[in-house]
């Protein structure tokens, strides 16, 4: 067995960090690949693509400058991203060909890391590293026990 590509080679100009991988499992992307990256470094814009079955296509517009540290989750065909930018932790979701804030800068400041993003029936959950300490949020509108 080898290492094969997956759709074409060089689909983005330039070069990308903050790489997350993430599979849809529900129909019609069941088995699907999406990819969330930042182009020539954390400066530019984050983009979030679907493999086609033949192409990388970009789903969205691209996010805000200045994000890094990327977690990528599907739920149902729904895309989630949380990030890092200079104010904090954010997390947004796609609807349609459009982004949905879920909450910018939900955790501020500098010191606040490594975001861990699960969705699990519909709502999402990051975890990160902010002050030396591990924490957890959820969204929504209810406190948990």
């Amino acid at each position: 067995m080898n290492w094969i590509n997956v759709g074409q080679i060089d689909f983005v100009d330039g070069r990308t960090e903050y790489n997350q991988i993430a599979f849809c499992n529900t129909s019609p992307y069941e088995n699907t690949p999406y990819l969330a990256f930042n182009v020539n470094t954390f400066y530019d814009a984050t983009r979030i693509m679907r493999y086609n079955g033949q192409l990388w296509v970009n789903i969205g517009p691209p996010l805000g400058q200045w994000h890094y540290e990327h977690s990528l989750a599907i739920s149902g065909i729904t895309p989630y991203v949380a990030f890092i930018s200079f104010g904090g932790i954010s997390v947004a979701k796609c609807e349609g060909n459009n982004w949905i804030d879920l909450g910018t800068n939900i955790v501020g400041g500098g010191g606040t890391m490594w975001p861990s993003l699960a969705v699990n029936n519909g709502i999402p959950y990051v975890a990160f590293f902010y002050q030396g300490l591990v924490s957890v949020l959820r969204f929504g509108d209810e406190p948990t026990g």
